[in-house]
């Protein structure tokens, strides 16, 4: 399963995400995950779609990074609407 699937099916069973700390229970590896915000000002180039369906009422969107070695992230587009 993918990272964007796994957290996706987390979040419908209600699991939330903040912006603090680091995850272990996402992968199946021992990799950590920690999630940002994602600044407005990047919004129209990944979302465009979802502010036009919003109409663009500001939603806190998540980035997902994960751990590939001690003090290295890695990210991923992970557009989560709390």
């Amino acid at each position: 399963m993918s990272l964007v699937n796994a957290i996706g099916q987390q979040v419908k069973t209600g699991k939330r995400y903040e912006v603090t700390g680091a995850y272990s229970d996402i992968l199946s590896d021992s990799y950590k995950c920690a999630f940002r915000l994602v600044q407005r000002s990047h919004y129209r180039d990944y979302f465009g779609s979802a502010l036009w369906f919003y109409e663009d009422d500001p939603f806190p969107t998540l980035q997902c990074f994960w751990l590939i070695k001690p003090g290295s992230f890695l990210g991923t587009m992970a557009a989560i609407r709390l």
